[in-house]
Formats: structure tokens, C-alpha cells, sequence
């Protein structure tokens, strides 16, 4: 199977028309290339897969889901 890696500025392109702002998009594009990378729901191990500290990264999914509020 013939498979592409998704690219970080890709994923911007298509956060770009989810969120209004440039910060929040890319926020959502970070977050969406580690649960990508991570094949995982888990949240800690999406942190693990985002570039930095993954404690930190952890609070920062937090912070953005419940800025974004899912539902």
C-alpha cells in the first residue's frame, strides 16, 4: 500500500478553514499531526507525539479543546 505522509502545512491549510484565526489553526494543525502520528486517542499519548515537552503539550491540548468546545 502506497501511502503519503501527511504533511504539517497541509494540515494547516485544512485547519485554516475550521478556525477564523491564524494562532488557533495552527494549534489545531499541531494537535491533528501528533493524533495522526500517534494512532492513539489517548491524549497523553498525542502529547508524546507533538515536538517539546509533553507535559506541557498535554496542558496545551486542555487548554484548546476546551477553548474549541467539541462536541
Amino acid at each position: 500500500m502506497d501511502q503519503k505522509a501527511i504533511r504539517l502545512a497541509d494540515l494547516r491549510e485544512f485547519a485554516g478553514a475550521l478556525f477564523d484565526g491564524e494562532v488557533e489553526s495552527d494549534k489545531a494543525a499541531r494537535i491533528l499531526k501528533a493524533i495522526l502520528d500517534a494512532r492513539s486517542p489517548r491524549i497523553s499519548d498525542i502529547a508524546h507525539n507533538m515536538p517539546g515537552n509533553p507535559e506541557a503539550n498535554y496542558k496545551a491540548i486542555h487548554r484548546f479543546i476546551r477553548w474549541a468546545e467539541p462536541q
